[in-house]
């Protein structure tokens, strides 16, 4: 399945369910800008390294694991998120 269709299934799954809670409030101009920059190709490039045999599994703890969450955080960085917590996107 290629990541297009894959992605809006998902994204039909997602407000499917939310779609029976209460009403979710606006999405900010962050999360809207972050959202319009998904591309097909970028979010297989994304998925395909974290999923690739040079980060060994990422077992916890290992050096596999800390490449992939700072490759998430810099996507995080990138697109101007901030952080939930104190320590930055690591806790």
């Amino acid at each position: 399945m290629s990541a297009k269709p894959l992605l809006t299934s998902i994204l039909a799954f997602a407000l499917s369910v939310s779609a029976a809670q209460a009403p979710l409030p606006p999405l900010s101009p962050v999360i809207l800008r972050a959202l319009n920059e998904i591309r097909p190709s970028e979010l297989k490039g994304d998925l395909s390294f974290l999923a690739s045999d040079l980060l060994a599994g990422r077992y916890t703890p290992s050096p596999g694991l800390d490449v992939a969450a700072e490759f998430i955080a810099s996507k995080f960085r990138a697109f101007g998120l901030k952080p939930g917590g104190e320590q930055d996107y690591f806790q």
